[in-house]
């Protein structure tokens, strides 16, 4: 079997609908961009918190396998609170459910069931952490969640 390159595109859209899908993520963030940045509403200065992204790291081929071992990264963005600390509530949810959602979402025994895409397989989906991070803006922080995957295209 020829190796198969994958386009990054279809597993961030796979992710992208786990998590546009699911309700109560979607209770916790206004926002899903994919891709590394949020987008800024026109006539603001920045993002409207709470937001997420959803990218790919890396996808390097295995010519071995015909296989994708990619890192993809779920990050979700949090105001401080009123005294400039961390919501450490908030980014623990949102990291927990990051982690409900994916973590071994390539097995048909998830309670959301498999992670699906019409051009892929998922092999494997573990979550490797989900930490939370000072983010590039000063008022706010980061749930960073780093999501392991081997993925071949279908066909």
């Amino acid at each position: 079997m020829r190796p198969q390159p994958i386009n990054t595109d279809h597993i961030l859209s796979a992710l992208y609908a786990r998590l546009n899908g699911d309700s109560t993520f979607r209770s916790l963030v206004r926002s899903i961009d994919k891709g590394p940045k949020r987008r800024v509403p026109h006539g603001q200065e920045r993002p409207v918190n709470p937001s997420a992204t959803v990218h790919v790291l890396t996808a390097p081929l295995d010519p071995e396998l015909s296989t994708v071992h990619s890192t993809a990264l779920v990050n979700v963005y949090r105001d401080d609170l009123a005294d400039g600390r961390m919501d450490s509530l908030g980014l623990g949810q949102a990291g927990d459910r990051v982690t409900y959602l994916l973590h071994k979402s390539h097995l048909p025994t998830h309670p959301e069931g498999p992670l699906e895409h019409p051009e892929l397989w998922f092999h494997s989906v573990y979550v490797e952490e989900a930490i939370s991070l000072r983010s590039d803006h000063d008022d706010e922080h980061v749930m960073s969640v780093r999501v392991s995957l081997i993925v071949q295209k279908k066909g």
